[in-house]
């Protein structure tokens, strides 16, 4: 819960410091983005919830198994119906904070160093295509389909724990991420924008290692550690919230400017 508040603190304050600086009939792309990413956010805590006091197929061992009334097998099942659910509003959370990026760099005037290789235009396709690939690793890695929320019998690893879905996950999340962080730096510094916003960029590129960096302790701890369904929440909605802090903090800078109070 205090993750979730954290997170609604932030995007909320990003909104004060738009609506203050440039009103909101002059939101752009990634402002709107961001409301995505809050209806996002707010599913996964949702689903954080009910998942926390149903458990899921992924925390039930064959020895337990037998011993498991209809009742419990029927609330193992819920939750891990939404457990599955929460796979694709969790990737499409962390997405959608990389295709604001991509947004405010287009702000950026990006016009003036299309003579780069990879352009904004470019990355949000590479994006879009790896996001697709990871929906598809989703879908159709665990046959038949409604093994992914059965518990009785128990369904192989693939369709409870899915490692194949973290492993997809991690590998297209820090790739993207690079990607988005080989945008030249000399060439966004030589843009003709404010330091203030020069340095909300180079914020932003920083952030973006820091953000590889939990995406692979997270992946550390889900994978390689004891999985459980509380394991793989909590330090997924750890993830997302250092990801909603490290994509607004350029954005939040006014605040601590004397010209905006």
């Amino acid at each position: 819960k205090a993750w979730f508040v954290f997170g609604v603190l932030v995007i909320s304050l990003r909104y004060v410091v738009r609506i203050r600086t440039v009103g909101i009939r002059n939101f752009a792309g990634d402002d709107y983005l961001m409301l995505l990413v809050l209806a996002l956010w707010t599913i996964d805590a949702v689903i954080v919830e009910i998942t926390y006091y149903t458990g899921g197929s992924i925390d039930v061992t064959p020895e337990v198994l037998p011993y498991l009334s209809e009742r419990d097998i029927a609330i193992l099942m819920y939750g891990t119906k939404w457990e599955y659910a929460s796979f694709f509003t969790y990737s499409g959370l962390i997405w959608a904070l990389k295709f604001s990026v991509l947004c405010f760099y287009q702000r950026l005037r990006a016009d003036e160093w299309r003579q780069t290789w990879l352009t904004v235009h470019c990355l949000g396709w590479i994006n879009c295509v790896a996001y697709i690939a990871l929906c598809l690793t989703a879908l159709l890695s665990c046959r038949p389909f409604h093994d992914n929320w059965a518990v009785k019998p128990l369904p192989p690893l693939r369709c409870t724990f899915r490692p194949q879905n973290f492993w997809t996950l991690v590998v297209l999340n820090v790739l993207t991420d690079a990607l988005i962080l080989s945008l030249p730096l000399p060439i966004l510094w030589r843009l003709r924008v404010s330091r203030l916003r020069k340095l909300g960029v180079t914020l932003l590129l920083c952030s973006g290692l820091f953000l590889i960096a939990t995406a692979i302790v997270r992946a550390a701890f889900t994978i390689a550690g004891s999985p459980s369904i509380i394991t793989i929440n909590r330090w997924g909605f750890r993830e997302t919230a250092a990801g909603v802090a490290a994509i607004n903090a350029p954005i939040l800078a006014p605040l601590f400017s004397k010209a905006f109070w």
